[in-house]
């Protein structure tokens, strides 16, 4: 956790090297604990800083990998986190239809935009609230 801990506060302060160096140590840890939701966070960590260094195609495996491992512990929120991330890598790496969530937030975003033509407010409410989500 303290290793965990120190690349998540490198990753705060934007220090994208030193975060992926502590992040690899801690997922070390992790990896021999067999803990995999501690796998998933810092393999986020990882994916999160090798995107803001422009390592686009490792971001994407690190969150690929991230998202397996939630997945894998039944982590609801972490592999919404880590589909999320996925997401907005593959966005910025022009595949954004690859994203893990894509139909889900295409049927989102048509609910909405049937709710607006219906002028129907609680319709708008829920469709807004259903994108909102896949935000997150």
């Amino acid at each position: 956790d303290l290793l965990d801990m120190i690349a998540h506060t490198h990753a705060v302060l934007r220090e994208p090297v030193s975060a992926v160096y502590y992040a690899r140590q801690a997922l070390e840890l992790y990896w021999a604990l067999d803990d995999r939701p501690g796998q998933g966070w810092t393999l986020h960590t990882i994916a999160q800083m090798q995107r803001m260094q422009g390592q686009m195609q490792e971001a994407t495996e690190s969150a690929e990998q991230a998202l397996a491992m939630f997945r894998a512990a039944g982590h609801s929120r972490g592999e919404d986190v880590a589909a999320s991330t996925l997401g907005k890598i593959l966005a910025d790496r022009g595949l954004p239809e690859k994203a893990p969530r894509r139909r889900e937030a295409v049927v989102a975003v048509r609910a909405l935009a049937r709710a607006i033509e219906a002028r129907s407010a609680e319709g708008v409410r829920r469709a807004e609230a259903d994108v909102e989500q896949l935000r997150d």
